[in-house]
């Protein structure tokens, strides 16, 4: 994960949520956030967007979404086995059906509005901006080196 996330925008998902106790979830969740603190991880800072945007930010919903987004992270997510008459999705389980969209047990919903809707144009302009330019500078770097 380090050296991925030099090259590209990382976003933590703990999958299979079904599968675990929201207490476990919870510790799985503190225990990979303190994993990417402790190893230096980089993950995409979603209030890090621009410096400062949180203090410029008149827009007092948008300075509370950014925030729930990051104390959201690792996203948990249930993987959908298909959708009801109703066109809702779900997993089924013994148990009963569980539906993937409700964002009570599930970040899925918060998830796919940040990577199709809310932050597509941030992920494209932080790719550009930071790992791109990294990356090409390491590329002509070497090429100056080996010529």
């Amino acid at each position: 994960m380090k050296a991925i996330g030099q090259r590209v925008n990382l976003i933590p998902i703990i999958s299979k949520a079904d599968s675990l106790t929201d207490d476990e979830l919870q510790m799985n969740k503190e225990i990979i956030k303190k994993s990417i603190e402790d190893n230096h991880i980089n993950v995409y800072d979603f209030v890090g967007l621009d410096p400062g945007q949180l203090d410029n930010s008149e827009d007092e919903e948008e300075s509370t979404y950014l925030q729930l987004l990051q104390e959201t992270y690792p996203f948990s997510i249930i993987s959908s086995a298909g959708t009801d008459n109703e066109g809702v999705k779900y997993r089924s389980t013994p148990w009963g059906n569980i539906n993937i969209e409700d964002h009570e047990i599930c970040n899925f919903t918060l998830l796919k509005n940040v990577l199709l809707g809310s932050h597509v144009q941030e992920f494209k302009d932080q790719t550009i901006r930071n790992q791109y330019e990294a990356f090409r500078i390491e590329q002509l770097l070497d090429k100056s080196v080996v010529n």
